[in-house]
């Protein structure tokens, strides 16, 4: 997640409110890009990437959940790996206070831009969508404390809860957050245009990508081909993306290696990595796929079974929801031809046996 959310905004770092003739000349995924107008090293990551992994730094620790802890983190990461990317005052704002004490006493947080989206994604990879919401928000109001500041960063956290845990296709992503982000905002609507600095523009127009492209490669050139502030948009969307099987990995090894390797860059951002997945309870990249003990112990004796192809490789069957003889059962996920609905294990869990979603959850993991 983190690695992938690097490189999303290392290379939209390079195209960020450039002009549109500046992004169609030179995004084409093949390296890094220095921005026109920017001193910024190709292939360094910004405070997009440094504030996700304080956020994540304090999941891994199981630290308490409190403004003080925080606010010390966000201080802790930018001491020991200052660099620019972030917004001029805030910049200064950090190198100036000596701790998170001070960090609190002297933040104004009526801000409704995207620095509490854009370090929200690991929180998507907790358990509970409640638990979510909750963190999200609790950590968007120390320095966005406003309506659309809160909701942005809760929409940015479940988009990555939602791929992570398969709960649904990408097109459908949007109905959903519309559904369970509490602000009310039409994140199912197209985006249009160039992307703003507010963080329910950024969040909205990863969301849009995600339900439209099916590779990360996609998404990042996508995602930047907006124009505006890409990098925030890119790092949000690629993190999503990076959770679940649905998006083809087709990062280009360019940018995978030329990705900095500093203390603070690409090895330890994947040692991160690497201690997220083994922390939480559902790791992001099994995306609650159907595998053969899950459909031979759970779903086999729930379905008539038609046809089988290929030795089993794809089961035809009944479908629970709509009685066709048209629902396939194939690499890890189920689809419906006639009625259109797909999932994976916990949706079948979930909608056809009627399981709540944390119970799917723990369910699931004795098949993972």
């Amino acid at each position: 997640m983190l690695f992938q959310l690097a490189i999303g905004d290392a290379y939209g770092a390079g195209f960020e409110y450039a002009s549109k003739d500046f992004v169609a000349q030179h995004n084409n995924l093949e390296r890094y890009i220095s921005h026109p107008k920017h001193r910024q090293l190709p292939g360094t990551y910004t405070d997009d990437t440094q504030m996700a992994l304080a956020i994540a730094e304090l999941l891994i620790e199981k630290s308490p959940w409190t403004k003080e802890v925080i606010a010390q983190k966000f201080v802790d990461v930018f001491k020991r790996d200052p660099r620019k990317g972030y917004s001029q005052r805030f910049y200064w704002f950090l190198r100036e206070v000596k701790d998170g004490s001070e960090f609190l006493a002297r933040i104004d947080p009526r801000s409704t831009k995207s620095g509490a989206a854009m370090r929200a994604p690991p929180l998507g990879l907790l358990k509970s969508e409640a638990e979510v919401l909750a963190k999200a928000e609790f950590q968007a109001r120390l320095t966005h404390d406003t309506p659309e500041g809160v909701a942005s960063a809760q929409a940015a956290a479940l988009t990555a809860h939602y791929f992570a845990y398969g709960l649904g296709p990408a097109e459908k992503l949007g109905r959903y957050l519309s559904n369970q982000v509490p602000y009310r905002y039409a994140w199912h609507k197209p985006w249009r245009g160039k992307v703003g600095p507010s963080g329910l523009e950024a969040v909205h127009a990863a969301v849009y990508v995600l339900s439209r492209e099916s590779t990360l490669a996609g998404v990042l050139r996508e995602t930047v081909n907006l124009t505006g502030d890409v990098d925030t948009v890119a790092s949000i969307a690629l993190a999503a993306a990076s959770t679940t099987r649905d998006f083809l990995r087709d990062i280009p090894e360019a940018l995978a290696t030329a990705l900095e390797h500093s203390t603070f860059g690409a090895n330890h951002l994947q040692k991160v990595d690497r201690a997220l997945s083994q922390l939480l309870p559902l790791r992001a990249q099994s995306s609650g796929e159907i595998t053969r003990p899950f459909y031979r112990e759970v779903i086999a004796d729930k379905l008539r079974v038609v046809e089988n192809i290929e030795h089993g490789q794809r089961i035809i069957s009944e479908c629970p929801f709509c009685d066709a003889e048209d629902f396939s059962i194939g690499a890890g996920f189920y689809k419906c031809f006639s009625c259109g609905k797909v999932g994976n294990a916990i949706t079948f869990l979930v909608e056809v046996m009627k399981m709540p979603q944390d119970q799917a959850m723990d369910f699931y993991k004795k098949y993972m």
